[in-house]
């Protein structure tokens, strides 16, 4: 009862925060206040509520998700995935503004003979999309690297950047529930486990990060 009541309270704070201000934003237009403003800041208000409702959708998923693999009714649906295409994609269509707005670079070393794998890919895009949108966050300077191989009948999948690193007592806790106020690390470390694969992480404190992610072929 007592984890139960930690999830409700979480997700509650985490789910009010966005909900408190797309109400604001759409208060502009209820009170014909958003006329008032000049055609960019118009732009910016939509963008801004666009934004939230994103962020507020993505929470909702990670809620549900989080249930579904407590509850182990989580059930991947395999398909053919070639993993360079999909984190290419990832990369071009949701994360290249944010990389390039803090003048981060994102570099993807991948094996001519990488094979296609078979796996959940709308999970496995996932996962792929949390661990990069994270290196964004806590990186200020440099960039992220991504290299894939495959290896005693793996893909292996290392995503590394140079940010601000995980401390030791981090560590320790870095795929629990709640880690940082957030589910996210949680899911995707039991999206992985569902998928019959791996993940560890390499950290130093200021010096950044690497997951290592192996999935079988």
């Amino acid at each position: 009862m007592e984890n139960e009541n930690d999830f409700l309270r979480v997700a509650r704070h985490n789910l009010k925060g966005p909900v408190g201000l797309i109400k604001g934003y759409l208060s502009f237009w209820q009170n014909d206040d958003y006329q008032k403003f000049p055609p960019e800041k118009q732009k910016e208000l939509v963008n801004k509520a666009i934004a939230l409702a994103e962020k507020l959708n993505d929470l909702i998923n990670d809620v549900f998700l989080t249930i579904a693999l407590d509850d182990k009714v989580f059930k991947p649906s395999p398909e053919p995935i070639q993993i360079k295409e999909t984190i290419e994609t990832i990369y071009n269509d949701v994360l290249k503004p944010h990389y390039e707005k803090k003048g981060l670079y994102f570099k993807l070393e991948a094996k001519d003979d990488l094979p296609v794998i078979q796996s959940d890919k709308r999970y496995l895009t996932m996962v792929f999309q949390k661990i990069l949108d994270n290196a964004e966050k806590y990186t200020d300077t440099g960039g992220v690297t991504v290299s894939l191989q495959k290896e005693n009948g793996y893909a292996i999948i290392e995503i590394k950047d140079t940010g601000k690193g995980f401390t030791e007592e981090e560590k320790k806790t870095l795929f629990a529930k709640f880690f940082h106020g957030s589910l996210s690390l949680y899911n995707v470390k039991g999206v992985i486990d569902a998928l019959n694969g791996q993940i560890s992480l390499e950290s130093t404190q200021n010096q950044g990060s690497k997951f290592i992610i192996k999935l079988a072929l």
